[in-house]
């Protein structure tokens, strides 16, 4: 995988991974975490800018994999760098936490009522607006180069003030994010953006990446 991202990042500042459901989005994330984890204090990529430069001996909890349970970083040790976790539980909410915190933020409710097979649920406002908004804000301020987002999907759409802060971050830190591959404007731009490397699953076999 590190040597993948070294023969395609040349000119790119983000690394986007995109794919149906089950694909494998979190599982590669975590691939290319455990990958730099073992060259971050000396290894470069694309233009030459360093991997990584943050406050080691923090770890972040991701997803074991796209079933949205989550693993403790005591069993995966990662990257030691920030970001985003979101989560499902199913037929009852959505979740966000910030890697190092343990503050749960619910982002989405469970709508028995809809007719959608994949977009059941329905977003809380405050949770983009106001709590999201302060997670991406502290992201931004953070002084490691690279953030994580896991993952971008539908909800997001709701927040015009979440959406505008999420590009500000795309502006300033360069960010690992996995992308619900789905015809959504805000996503839609991110994967379309001339500085963002795209791995979409759906089109390669994760065992060749």
């Amino acid at each position: 995988m590190l040597q993948y991202i070294k023969e395609h990042i040349s000119g790119k500042k983000h690394i986007v991974i995109t794919g149906g459901r089950g694909s494998g989005k979190s599982t590669l994330l975590k691939k290319i975490f455990a990958e730099y984890s073992e060259v971050c204090a000396h290894s470069t990529i694309g233009s030459g800018a360093p991997v990584i430069s943050t406050n080691i001996g923090e770890t972040l909890i991701l997803p074991a994999d796209d079933s949205n349970q989550l693993i403790s970083s005591e069993e995966n040790p990662l990257l030691p760098i920030p970001g985003i976790v979101t989560w499902s539980e199913p037929k009852r909410a959505v979740y966000m936490r910030k890697s190092d915190s343990d503050k749960v933020i619910t982002i989405g409710e469970f709508n028995p009522d809809s007719t959608s097979k994949e977009n059941r649920m329905i977003p809380v406002p405050d949770g983009f607006d106001i709590h999201g908004v302060n997670v991406l804000d502290s992201l931004i301020n953070d002084s490691s180069e690279w953030v994580f987002i896991d993952e971008i999907g539908y909800l997001e759409s709701s927040s015009i003030r979440y959406l505008e802060k999420l590009d500000e971050l795309l502006d300033k830190k360069r960010v690992f994010a996995v992308v619900r591959k789905q015809e959504i404007k805000h996503i839609q731009d991110i994967i379309a953006r001339s500085d963002v490397l795209v791995i979409d699953l759906d089109n390669c076999s994760l065992k060749n990446l």
